[in-house]
């Protein structure tokens, strides 16, 4: 009879195991939200199911939402474009405005790619070797890439803007719209426009009329198909003066998921909707996973990085992304720019020192009395094996102890 029992609880615990119906423990967890979904991708085994319909939220995690839909929408090899225009009557004597035509590039500037950092003074030798020796005109920006002239997310808490992850999207962006003393810069287009001219006043190029315009009343440029591939249509008194191009998306995407840069998933997001609004950019995102067999009809998504606290999504709905992306031609590109955990970005202190270390490719996301992963399981071959979204909201105890905590959950669940 005592066999018979200890068989039965046995099988009881290893069904428990399987349905993720034993939820990960932890002080304060029956006053928290936890869901887990786990899943073999290619034979579509369940590992863990718990809660998994239950819409949470997310915080950085959402970040894997935002990196596929651009992937999928844009393509890995995508580069933002910002053109440097002269209209006026004569362009080549510097009879004219000079027109920065935005891209909402979140990368320029930037700390992780210097390489842009030289733009003020590429700008201005291109003038110089043109032999132009002044600007009679204005320096202004063309917003038309944000129609509402960009700025912070609605859904964002007061407290998370006045912080340097909580900058705005802006046509023009420069050094990640703050300063290292986290300074948020009110104005990036403006100031990068004085950086600009400083450059121009060294190579003895005078700028007469510098007025900053913040947002152009009138574009110069026809207006375009937002639906369409953007293109921009210029007056005869136009003249192209330096085009620049960003880092390639994929490499954008690396910086954004291993160090969850909020600045560049917003212009990830945006990317896939140029000349449009926000909330159109979000449709067309829902719109795309629904045509893939992923109904995100019941959620609210309110930005691209997960920074609003509004922003809910349920596990299986990620992972069901997750799966997708595994299955596709994108799954390697996709893949890679996960960090790996207990050896990069912001999971480096995460599972160190096991035998999950280097073998999780997850993102982090984490805020007020949030914690969440989301990510892959990699086999010998790096192609991820398992699709795996553990989030948890609601939660009083240290966040050290719920991370521990988890991390003894996914050791004791994953082959």
């Amino acid at each position: 009879m005592k066999r018979i029992t200890s068989l039965l609880c046995l099988m009881a615990i290893v069904a428990l195991r399987i349905t993720g119906a034993v939820p990960i423990t932890f002080p304060g967890r029956d006053a928290s939200s936890v869901g887990i979904y786990i899943e073999e991708i290619n034979s579509g085994k369940v590992l863990a199911s718990h809660n998994s319909n239950l819409a949470l939220t997310p915080a950085s995690i959402l970040k894997c939402v935002t990196a596929a839909t651009s992937l999928i929408t844009l393509g890995k090899d995508f580069r933002y474009t910002t053109d440097f225009f002269l209209i006026g009557p004569s362009p080549e004597n510097g009879e004219a405005d000079m027109v920065i035509v935005g891209a909402g590039d979140p990368s320029m500037g930037g700390r992780d790619f210097e390489e842009s950092a030289s733009l003020p003074s590429l700008v201005a030798d291109k003038l110089s070797t043109l032999g132009i020796n002044r600007l009679a005109g204005e320096v202004r920006i063309s917003c038309d890439v944000l129609p509402e002239g960009g700025g912070v997310v609605p859904g964002w808490e007061v407290e998370d803007i006045t912080e340097s992850y909580g900058t705005g999207l802006f046509p023009v962006n420069w050094m990640d719209n703050y300063f290292e003393s986290d300074y948020i810069i009110a104005s990036p287009g403006e100031f990068f426009v004085e950086e600009m001219v400083g450059a121009c006043a060294n190579k003895g190029i005078g700028v007469e009329g510098a007025i900053y315009t913040d947002i152009l009343d009138e574009s110069p440029f026809a207006e375009t198909d937002t639906t369409a591939e953007p293109t921009v249509a210029t007056p005869s008194d136009t003249m192209l003066v330096y085009s620049h191009k960003s880092e390639s998306l994929e490499k954008i995407m690396k910086v954004m998921m291993g160090k969850s840069v909020n600045l560049l998933a917003e212009g990830c997001l945006r990317a896939t909707a140029p000349n449009a609004p926000a909330d159109t950019a979000i449709a067309r995102e829902k719109s795309l996973w629904k045509s893939l067999g992923v109904n995100l009809e019941r959620t609210r998504i309110l930005d691209g990085s997960g920074l609003a606290r509004g922003n809910s999504i349920s596990p299986r709905q990620i992972a069901g992304i997750l799966n997708y992306m595994a299955k596709s031609p994108y799954s390697k590109t996709y893949s890679d720019v996960f960090p790996k955990a207990g050896k990069e970005g912001t999971v480096k202190t995460f599972l160190t020192k096991t035998r999950l270390a280097g073998r999780l490719a997850i993102k982090s996301g984490s805020m007020g009395g949030v914690h969440c992963y989301a990510g892959y399981l990699l086999g010998l071959n790096g192609q991820p094996t398992h699709s795996v979204v553990v989030m948890v909201n609601h939660f009083f105890c240290s966040r050290t102890q719920l991370k521990k905590s988890i991390e003894r959950y996914l050791l004791n669940i994953l082959p």
